[in-house]
């Protein structure tokens, strides 16, 4: 009976002994769940990322892809249109009767300007500077220009500092012809020279700077033949005033004579009158024959 009483109450401490393992087994169980599931979210959270970093990479692709070809569509476009402005600048400049040549600065070791290289010229300066494209494209200015360096450096210099087209008048070795400059920046090292002949035109203004003068000595000369003319018509003025002034008079005792005139033939005709009253009274008086 003892034996089974010390058996009997043995047995539930075995029992709590094997508890407390499975317990602990179970927790770590549930926290390994736990972890797992933990692991699961936040493997499906990086998967969502994923697939959302690949769909926002996709996108911006396609939208690189589709911006790449609109700006490759716009630079055949911008090419075709440069060409076609190429060839329409060609033909204008072809036919224009001002002479153009491109130039490219030439600077020393300082950044000074001391001379520009053509680069391409236009049928008209071969006529007007008298020089042909193979004797002037690739040439310094120095070289064809002038006689001492290349010429105009300071002009050229003062429009380009200015960004502005600035003109000059001047002339070349190379012809006599009498030149107008204008130089036009295009940025960087390249700038224009714009070349016209203005030897008709300053032969013409000269002509019309003559004709002036001319006109202005004979106006002044007319100016002093008028001051001499105002004083012999402010003369005769008063000459005339005088006259007026003795008509006046003239016409006053004429006036007065008039009256007197009058007067008197009123008087003779009231003396006729009584004569011929005295004459037939003593005619009435005398005794008849």
């Amino acid at each position: 009976m003892t034996e089974d009483k010390t058996t009997a109450a043995s047995t539930p401490k075995k029992k709590k002994k094997i508890a407390k393992p499975a317990a602990k087994t179970q927790a770590a169980k549930t926290d390994a769940d736990k972890t797992e599931a933990a692991k699961t979210d936040a493997d499906k959270t990086e998967a969502k990322a994923q697939e959302a970093a690949e769909a926002e990479a996709a996108k911006k692709l396609a939208e690189a892809k589709k911006k790449a070809r609109k700006e490759a569509h716009k630079r055949r476009k911008l090419q075709k249109a440069l060409r076609l402005d190429d060839k329409m600048f060609r033909r204008v400049l072809e036919g224009l009767d001002t002479a153009v040549a491109f130039h490219d600065l030439i600077k020393d070791g300082d950044g000074n300007l001391v001379d520009y290289q053509i680069r391409e010229v236009n049928p008209a300066f071969e006529d007007l500077v008298e020089l042909s494209t193979d004797e002037a494209v690739g040439k310094k200015a120095s070289e064809i220009y002038g006689r001492r360096g290349a010429p105009f450096v300071n002009r050229i210099k003062e429009a380009l500092d200015a960004e502005e087209v600035r003109s000059f008048d001047g002339s070349l070795r190379s012809t006599k012809a009498k030149l107008r400059f204008s130089v036009v920046p295009m940025g960087g090292k390249l700038f224009a020279l714009m070349i016209d002949d203005v030897s008709d035109a300053m032969r013409a203004d000269s002509r019309a700077r003559a004709r002036r003068t001319f006109l202005e000595n004979k106006v002044k000369a007319l100016g002093e033949e008028g001051k001499g003319t105002q004083a012999k018509l402010t003369d005769a003025k008063l000459q005339i005033s005088a006259l007026q002034k003795q008509v006046r008079d003239l016409t006053g005792e004429r006036d007065a004579l008039g009256r007197d005139l009058k007067a008197a033939r009123a008087v003779i005709s009231k003396s006729h009158g009584m004569f011929e009253k005295a004459v037939d009274q003593l005619t009435k008086g005398l005794p008849e024959s």
